[in-house]
């Protein structure tokens, strides 16, 4: 009954969800004794998460688990696994990717290559576009005798 005189607070939910679902396991087993085998594997699941959950909340050694009991877990599960995500999914925090303006992403981690601008005729659309060091004319030009991959 104590656990009841701690505020209600959205970081103890999940602590409070697995008691009050241990509770009602343990109400529906002792309702239902026949049928006792139904209520194995939610027992275990619940008993599981409410132990834990109460072992964060009383201990005093990490901040974190004490004050977000099962949550923290998951936290530190995701610290665990971050490599293999960044990995797979974000960016590294050594490229430093920005884009500027107009002229596209440039990395200020690459050597930069002097712009080389080009005059284009009034109706044509040009921009330089810098991307790792490179300077990259687009749309590519077409001179005479110039063969191009692109049409």
């Amino acid at each position: 009954m104590w656990l009841l005189l701690v505020p209600l607070k959205p970081r103890y939910m999940l602590l409070c969800i697995a008691l009050l679902g241990f509770a009602a396991v343990i109400a529906g087993a002792l309702r239902y004794p026949n049928q006792a085998s139904l209520f194995a594997a939610p027992l275990a699941f619940f008993a599981f998460f409410a132990i834990l959950g109460l072992r964060d909340f009383f201990q005093t050694r990490h901040a974190i688990l004490r004050n977000y009991p099962i949550t923290a877990h998951l936290r530190f599960l995701f610290e665990k696994i971050r490599p293999e995500m960044r990995q797979y999914f974000f960016e590294d925090d050594k490229t430093d990717c920005r884009f500027r303006g107009t002229s596209g992403p440039s990395c200020t981690n690459a050597p930069r290559a002097p712009s080389t601008s080009v005059r284009s005729a009034p109706n044509t659309m040009s921009t330089n576009r810098t991307m790792s060091g490179c300077t990259i004319r687009w749309p590519p030009s077409r001179r005479r005798g110039s063969r191009s991959a692109l049409p």
